[in-house]
């Protein structure tokens, strides 16, 4: 799949790391393996924290910890379990975001080791919901597709890269989904 160039996009100047700010001031951070910036980034004003580890060849790979606040000390979360990983969403990260509301952490993977789709990460209840692209094509049931977040401004925007059966050709699609609920009908 394409990466390079919409991540040259959102870097906008060579050297500083691939951060863009939506309209709402939502940084969206882009993680592809020669921009990735290891690290904690926090979550503004919340207890919680995601831990970026950058494997080269092998893709990004994503934590996320509960680290400060009683949030810590409250079921699903415990002082002695403060970290949390599922490889369908934490491995193969191309990009990832917190929501303006403080409860959730959208996330973005490829498909060579990742799952391919978006993650909305509720954070209060520690439960990874899957969100399901609407495209125009077809994929067949073992094909798989890659996303990445572009945008958090009113809505959550990523870019899906498939391949239609329909048309023969890989197809890229812009997903629009609403904020709020983290994922949740």
């Amino acid at each position: 799949m394409k990466r390079a160039l919409p991540t040259l996009l959102l870097l906008g100047v060579c050297g500083q790391p691939a951060l863009s700010k939506a309209a709402e001031g939502v940084p969206l951070i882009v993680t592809h393996p020669r921009l990735c910036k290891p690290g904690l980034y926090p979550q503004p004003g919340s207890a919680f924290a995601a831990l970026l580890f950058c494997d080269d060849a092998q893709g990004s790979t994503l934590a996320v910890a509960c680290y400060t606040g009683s949030a810590c000390d409250r079921a699903p979360w415990e002082l002695a379990a403060r970290f949390w990983q599922e490889q369908r969403w934490a491995r193969d990260v191309t990009a990832f975001a917190w929501d303006p509301d403080g409860t959730c952490l959208y996330v973005s993977t490829g498909e060579v080791f990742g799952d391919g789709r978006v993650f909305a990460l509720d954070l209060l209840r520690r439960m990874a919901v899957p969100l399901l692209p609407k495209i125009a094509g077809q994929v067949t049931a073992n094909s798989r597709y890659s996303t990445e977040l572009s945008r958090m401004n009113g809505a959550l925007e990523y870019r899906i890269e498939y391949f239609d059966v329909l048309s023969g050709a890989t197809r890229s699609e812009v997903v629009a989904v609403p904020l709020g609920r983290c994922g949740r009908n």
